[in-house]
């Protein structure tokens, strides 16, 4: 596996970790979390999907959800190790993009 792999296993993690989140914070529906936060459906949709986003929405989305940054991230890294760990990528091609998160 290469790097560019792991890169885009941890961006899938990411958008994973939003939509686990939202749903346990009871905004099933995009629309419903629209209507909340003003962020597109669709907009949100991407995110969830691994898009790209910007720092200021992923910490409106967060401030929204009242959730902290460490939870967040370490709700990530556990979802993007399983990833690695099931593709076999190496933890030097993980690291490599400093998408690492220590405590």
């Amino acid at each position: 596996m290469d790097s560019e792999k792991a890169k885009y296993y941890f961006s899938l993690s990411r958008g994973e970790a939003l939509a686990e989140i939202r749903i346990a914070k009871g905004y099933y529906s995009l629309y419903h979390f629209e209507n909340e936060t003003g962020i597109s459906h669709r907009q949100m949709s991407r995110y969830e999907k691994g898009g790209g986003m910007n720092p200021n929405s992923l910490h409106r989305i967060l401030e929204f959800l009242n959730i902290g940054y460490g939870v967040f991230y370490k709700r990530v890294e556990e979802l993007t190790m399983e990833k690695i760990n099931k593709n076999k990528v190496s933890a030097d091609e993980y690291n490599m993009f400093g998408n690492k998160i220590t405590n």
